[in-house]
């Protein structure tokens, strides 16, 4: 999933509150019954699959730092 797609589903699904049976329930503004939807899912799940390697390294060089090792 590009980017874009990912922010601008971020942008336009957001929580909508709608009564259910004498209860308020969260619902999505795309007119899913719950909150999140599946396309904020898939959003954040290609997300944080696309900053995989970042955290990885990030990960890596704290372990190098703490036991004295110097990231190569």
């Amino acid at each position: 999933m590009e980017p874009a797609d990912i922010a601008r589903i971020k942008a336009t699904h957001k929580p909508r509150p709608w009564w259910r049976s004498c209860r308020v329930t969260t619902g999505c503004t795309c007119g899913a019954k719950r909150w999140p939807c599946n396309a904020v899912l898939a959003a954040r799940d290609a997300e944080s699959r696309a900053n995989q390697p970042n955290v990885e390294a990030q990960v890596r060089m704290i372990v190098n730092r703490q036991y004295g090792r110097y990231p190569l």
